[in-house]
């Protein structure tokens, strides 16, 4: 067809600028025919006057009620278009504020975790210092607990 409708346009409506369209495109198909039996010589001349006549008529018809259907169902094709796209960017934006958040949310989570990760070796180091025969020390002021064989890092 001569327009491609997206899949977010009602029905009713695409049936109804089709149904507009092929009415247009009869008379249009039609108007000529009528041109063609003007122009042909093999036609008896009552036959070409009277294609003539009928061509006369045909045009001098009143079309602009289909017209203006054509004109609102086209425009309210676009409006239902353009409220489907305000929508989606809405749920675009609502979706990358939940994904902001999100990030956000991690973010204090591991900086809450480094925070205690680091009371933590300062707690074993402080220990360490007490006790040194339960805790092993590397270069890298990692501190290990020699019973658990966990090791924590310094900050």
């Amino acid at each position: 067809g001569l327009f491609t409708f997206a899949s977010d346009v009602d029905p009713k409506i695409e049936k109804a600028i089709e149904e507009v369209m092929r009415e247009r495109r009869e008379r249009e198909d039609e108007l000529e025919g009528l041109n063609a039996t003007i122009r042909d010589t093999s036609k008896n001349q009552v036959e070409r006057m009277k294609a003539q006549h009928e061509l006369f008529r045909m045009e001098a018809e009143d079309t602009t009620g289909s017209e203006v259907a054509l004109i609102t169902l086209l425009a309210g094709r676009r409006r239902v278009k353009r409220n489907a796209t305000k929508v989606s960017v809405e749920n675009e934006k609502k979706l990358n504020k939940e994904k902001h958040r999100q990030v956000r949310r991690e973010k204090r989570k591991q900086e809450k975790s480094k925070q205690k990760l680091g009371s933590m070796v300062q707690r074993f180091q402080e220990n360490a210092k007490d006790d040194p025969s339960k805790y092993v020390g590397n270069e890298r002021g990692s501190v290990k607990a020699i019973r658990t064989g966990k090791t924590y890092a310094a900050r």
